[in-house]
């Protein structure tokens, strides 16, 4: 693995006097004011439901249009009152009334326990003169890169594959900017990227088993996002993210912790005066943006604004409870090996190796259970009834605990098949009947 040396051993030696943080919030933020446009007082409307823990070190703003907006936990600000503007803020504080004078969240200016927690896992990517596109494939990060100002090409990028195992906090740092997209395993696997440099978000980013019309994970999961920028976070300008009025009916859903520590969170290229990219097709309403998680941004960003009949993004922001207390290395050091072993890991591993599937018969796609008492390498393949292989699931070595991986057969025909498993010296095959 290649690293820019001089650069990690200057970051090691970095140091931050952030205070810790007792968890995440679902929304907080050091400015309530834009980058963009400074003088604009963003306010919390009415339709915006705040499931988590608010804190601002500035000016909080409410406004009651459509409803008031909904507070369900704590909502504290460093500031005497609310905003001049609404000093008796309208809003429903259904978790405790609002808490003035509260201490200051001290922002750091780097992601410097991100980056050490890289070095240590030999994780830490730099490429000079390079841009980064990341894709999450259920266990394994993508790491493409390519020259700077030229267009994304996967077949003709070089590219790193990180093995994300389950059971296991896995740190990434990325000395650049880094467009991001896919989906992570649900079951027991941590995720930390950070970034230098800004992070684009191009589809959804997710845990695997997302609702994608709600947001909400699937039921018991145990895997965890967190990205971060050391400068900001957009929503790319995407079809896939529904540039241009919902042309591809899409909206944006992120199942995260989002940290945009000097910049801000919010939807790219604004559709205005003097930006460069100016849509004919106004309003263009991209559809609804789905973060199940928590934002931290230095500067509060915009997710829609009014201009040209209206542009960007309805908010439906839910906050991950699961995540409260999770040290991603943003204002906190990791706990000595956290980066390594994460606490949810079972007591006890699988007794001997075993293969189940559910449902079966099936339609379209079915689950294979994969269970190993010890890491191993292994080897899945999917037969038709004429012992003709079809489809190699699995082909690589996995960590010890069970691993589930989802079979997509749509492009089979209906019928019996056999899904093969080999480990070491084990091996066993399970019927399976597609049914259309």
């Amino acid at each position: 693995m290649r690293r820019n040396s001089a650069l990690l051993a200057l970051t090691l030696l970095l140091a931050t006097s952030a205070p810790l943080l007792a968890f995440n919030y679902m929304w907080l933020t050091d400015s309530e004011t834009s980058i963009n446009f400074p003088g604009d007082i963003q306010r919390f409307f009415g339709r915006d439901t705040l499931w988590g823990p608010v804190h601002s070190n500035d000016w909080i703003a409410t406004q009651n249009v459509m409803g008031l907006p909904v507070f369900y936990s704590t909502i504290t600000t460093a500031r005497p009152h609310f905003h001049p503007t609404s000093p008796v803020p309208a809003g429903q504080f259904l978790g405790s009334r609002p808490e003035y004078n509260a201490p200051a969240v001290v922002f750091p200016d780097s992601l410097n326990y991100i980056r050490e927690g890289a070095a240590r896992q030999e994780r830490f990517f730099a490429e000079p003169n390079m841009q980064w596109y990341a894709q999450l494939e259920t266990e394994w990060a993508v790491l493409y890169y390519y020259p700077e100002g030229t267009p994304f090409d996967p077949g003709q990028a070089e590219f790193y594959s990180v093995e994300l195992p389950i059971w296991q906090t896995t740190v990434l740092f990325i000395d650049g900017a880094v467009d991001i997209e896919g989906d992570l395993r649900a079951d027991g696997t941590r995720l930390i990227i950070g970034a230098s440099g800004p992070i684009r978000l191009m589809d959804n980013v997710i845990i695997a088993g997302t609702d994608l019309d709600t947001g909400q994970l699937p039921e018991g999961a145990t895997s965890g996002i967190a990205l971060a920028s050391e400068q900001s976070i957009f929503v790319a300008n995407t079809w896939e993210n529904g540039r241009e009025n919902r042309a591809q009916g899409a909206d944006i859903v992120v199942t995260a912790l989002l940290f945009a520590i000097n910049g801000t969170i919010q939807f790219e290229d604004m559709n205005d005066v003097g930006d460069n990219y100016v849509c004919d097709c106004s309003p263009d309403e991209r559809g609804v943006a789905r973060i199940t998680g928590g934002l931290t941004q230095r500067h509060r960003g915009y997710m829609h604004r009014s201009n040209m009949g209206g542009t960007g993004y309805a908010r439906s922001y839910h906050y991950d409870q699961r995540l409260r207390e999770w040290r991603v290395g943003v204002f906190e050091p990791f706990v000595d090996g956290e980066e390594w072993q994460d606490a949810a890991q079972p007591t006890s591993l699988p007794n001997s190796f075993s293969l189940t599937t559910y449902p079966n018969p099936f339609n379209a796609q079915t689950s294979i259970e994969l269970s190993l008492p010890r890491a191993a390498y292994v080897t899945l393949t999917l037969y038709n009834i004429h012992g003709r292989a079809v489809r190699t699931i699995v082909e690589r070595g996995l960590a010890a605990g069970t691993h589930v991986v989802n079979l997509s057969a749509n492009d089979l025909p209906s019928g019996v098949y056999f899904a093969s498993l080999k480990a070491e010296e084990y091996s066993t095959t399970h019927k399976l009947l597609l049914l259309k």
